[in-house]
This record gives C-alpha cells, sequence and structure tokens, in this order.
C-alpha cells in the first residue's frame, strides 16, 4: 500500500471528534491528496493554523523528526568512511605534480643528486641496499622501534619570525644553549684532538645548510605516519597559516640547457640569460606538498644575525617521499656569482666527505662522533657535537639517538 495512503487511513480515526477536529482533518487529507498526485496546494493561513495546533500534527512531526535523526546517522557513517579514504590517498599521492619515490625511481633520485654518491661504488652499495629494504612491505624502523616514527626537529611560531627569539630563550629542551656553536665561531679547539681532520667537512657542511620557512599547512597531510597510528607532523593544524622552520641543505646545482632566465630583473631588462636549477634537500615533514611550497622561502648563508639576507622566495617541488621523509626543491636563478659561490661549495663537499669516509668508514662505530648544522628555533646556524648512543636503520639511511655531551 502507499505510504502516503495509510497516513490517510490513520487520519481518518480522528476525524468525527468534533468539527474542529473534521476541519483540521479535511485540510491535512487536502495536503496528503495534493502530495500524492504531485500537485500543488495552497492552503490559507487560517486551515495552516488548524493543523499546526490539531493532535496530527504532533504525530506527523515527530514522525519526521525520527526520519531526520535516521538520515544524519546515515550520513554521519558515509562522511567517516569518506574521511578514511582520502586519508588513505593522501597517504599516497598528494596531487598529479608529487611524484613518488619508490622502487628504481627512488633510487634514482637519491643517487642523482647526492654528491656523496657520485662514485660508482657508493652508488652500486647504495642500490644493493634500496633493494633490499624499500621493497619490503614495512619499514624496519616501524617494525623494531616505532616510537622512533614522528620525531623531528620544528619550530612554530604563531607570532612569526619576531617570535622567534623568544622562543630560543624560553626553550626548555636545552636551556641556555650551551652545546651550540655559533658557526662563525667553530674552530678546531671544538673537535676532539683525533678528529681534526673533520673540521673542513664541518665547515663545508655549514656552508651549504639552509633555513627553510614555510607559511602555509597543507590540507593534505595524512593523519597517520605511513603504515603506522601514529600522528603525523602538524596533522592537527591542517589548513592552519602558523610559521614554521627547519633546516635543509644545497646538494647540488644543474644548468638549464634549454630554457632562458625568466626572473623579473630580466624579463625588466628585455634580455635572455642562462639559469640554472639549485637543488635543495629537506624533510617532507617540513614541506610537504606544492601548497607548502608555494609558501616556502629559503635563505642561506645565515651564519649570524648580520649575514646579508640571500633568500630563495619561488621554488619549485620536484619529489616527495612520506615514507623516507625526503623533499626535494628547486630555484631557478641566473645569479652567476651565486652559482659559481655554490658549485665550488657542492665539489669541495664531495672531495672533503670522500677522504673523511674512507678514513673513519671503517671505525665509524667505534668512534661514535658526530655533528648536526641546524637553525634552531628559526635563529642563525649552529653546530652541535656530540656523540652518537644507538643507531636504527632506516632504508638506506640511520636514525641516531644522539647527545650533544660529549668527553674530550
Amino acid at each position: 500500500m502507499d505510504p502516503g495512503r495509510k497516513r490517510l487511513d490513520y487520519i481518518s480515526e480522528y476525524k468525527l471528534d468534533s468539527l474542529g477536529s473534521f476541519n483540521r482533518l479535511s485540510a491535512l487529507n487536502k495536503f496528503y491528496l495534493s502530495r500524492l498526485s504531485r500537485q500543488t496546494y495552497i492552503m490559507d493561513a487560517t486551515e495552516f493554523l488548524e493543523i499546526v495546533q490539531g493532535p496530527c500534527f504532533q504525530i506527523f512531526f515527530c514522525m519526521a523528526l525520527m526520519r531526520l535523526y535516521s538520515m544524519l546517522n546515515e550520513l554521519k557513517e558515509k562522511i567517516t568512511v569518506l574521511e578514511s579514504k582520502i586519508d588513505q590517498l593522501s597517504t599516497r599521492c598528494c596531487c598529479n605534480k608529487i611524484e613518488s619515490i619508490k622502487s628504481q625511481h627512488h633510487r634514482d633520485f637519491i643517487t642523482q643528486n647526492d654528491p656523496c654518491l657520485e662514485n660508482k661504488n657508493a652508488g652500486e652499495k647504495f642500490k644493493e641496499i634500496s633493494n633490499e629494504d624499500i621493497n619490503h612491505p614495512n619499514l624496519h624502523m616501524i617494525e623494531e622501534n616505532p616510537q622512533f616514527i614522528g620525531h623531528h626537529e620544528l619550530q612554530i611560531s604563531e607570532g612569526g619570525e619576531a617570535d622567534l627569539t623568544r622562543h630560543l630563550a624560553e626553550c626548555k629542551k636545552n636551556p641556555d644553549h650551551l652545546q651550540f656553536i655559533p658557526v662563525h665561531q667553530f674552530n678546531l679547539d671544538h673537535l676532539p684532538e683525533s678528529h681534526r681532520d673533520l673540521y673542513d667537512l664541518i665547515k663545508v657542511v655549514a656552508d651549504l645548510t639552509v633555513r627553510i620557512s614555510v607559511k602555509m599547512i597543507s590540507e593534505r597531510r595524512p593523519q597517520f605516519w605511513p603504515n603506522t597510528e601514529l600522528p603525523y607532523c602538524l596533522s592537527d593544524k591542517r589548513g592552519n597559516k602558523f610559521l614554521r622552520i627547519g633546516s635543509g641543505c644545497v646538494i647540488g646545482l644543474v644548468k638549464n640547457e634549454d630554457e632562458q632566465c625568466s626572473c623579473s630583473n630580466c624579463q625588466s631588462l628585455d634580455r635572455a640569460r642562462s639559469s640554472w636549477k639549485i637543488k635543495i634537500l629537506t624533510a617532507t615533514h617540513v614541506v610537504f606538498d606544492d601548497i607548502e611550497a608555494s609558501e616556502t622561502r629559503v635563505r642561506l648563508f645565515f651564519d649570524s644575525e648580520d649575514s646579508p639576507k640571500v633568500v630563495f622566495d619561488r621554488v619549485d617541488l620536484i619529489n616527495v617521499s612520506t615514507e623516507m621523509d625526503i623533499c626535494r626543491l628547486d630555484y631557478n636563478t641566473c645569479d652567476i656569482s651565486l652559482v659559481e659561490k655554490l658549485d665550488q661549495m657542492c665539489k669541495r663537499y664531495s672531495d672533503v666527505r670522500k677522504r673523511v669516509f674512507d678514513k673513519y668508514n671503517a671505525t665509524r662505530d667505534e668512534d661514535k662522533l658526530m655533528f648536526i648544522v641546524s637553525h634552531p628555533h628559526g635563529c642563525s646556524k649552529q653546530i652541535s657535537i656530540g656523540r652518537w648512543n644507538d643507531k636504527i636503520k632506516i632504508i638506506v639511511t640511520c636514525m641516531h639517538i644522539y647527545t650533544a655531551v660529549a668527553e674530550g
């Protein structure tokens, strides 16, 4: 039987109560009959008041509320399923522009852009490790040490650049920052006598270290780190525009053979000049996707508060990997003096690193000496020297559990 007809039969039980009830039911009958015949029934104000004040209206109102409640529950379940699917898709791919860095493409990305792996033997060794670990469904670190996923050093400043000094002064993790060495004050005496030939390596790493500031937190950030239930960095602040600052490094330069510079200076002078891509490596939790890259600024040579500002104000996102927490950015420039300066630094880094690697590779697990160059709290560049206590293999790299307190 038609549901509308059932409602009419139900109403008929009350139709002889009184003349007023009959009139109300008559108005209701007219209304439902018009609905069943898909016609428009226009009632006047008197008929409307009669319906509202009648006993049947309360019944129909309750029925409508129950139906609305049922519909809301169904909608809530569908939203939950949809959010789950969105989170899964966000973990796999942020947008069409972002390329997945896995398997062979993942290995090529690292080997082509890390000056440390330029020689053939290092590249082959890297590929062997990659084949063993990257193709494994779960990372070793996630399986054996999930507590380390999500640890990161990132300064968030809701007050912008002006609050960075305050964050430095109020830091409780490392009061007074006594173990931090300003890069311009770093000298041989800061190193153990047995490792003073590391000085050149630390200095050139410091030269290539950059400060990265981002003013946007993308809605695309996943809820959890891959293959875990641990909250992803800043997932609770998606969509906000807080300033955050991390560190990165220049890893190489490439000349644009088929492209001319399109910077504002070249356009205003109406001349075409050669341009270069400056490659920068940072963490995915610092710059997650192209939306965040559009709000990213990179500052070079920030060695002290008096350092001149050399800033890249427009960078392109090239590759990201949420699993390895690696992000590659490019900056296009026609500044030949800057290109030559960075090119010399990259070549020097490759030479010095190879020399140090050859000397200390066999004893590195005995020496346990390590250093970090960073921009703590977004301030000028600092060097920290200590010894690692433990290390955990993460695909092709190691996470070191580190203390900045070192003897000698």
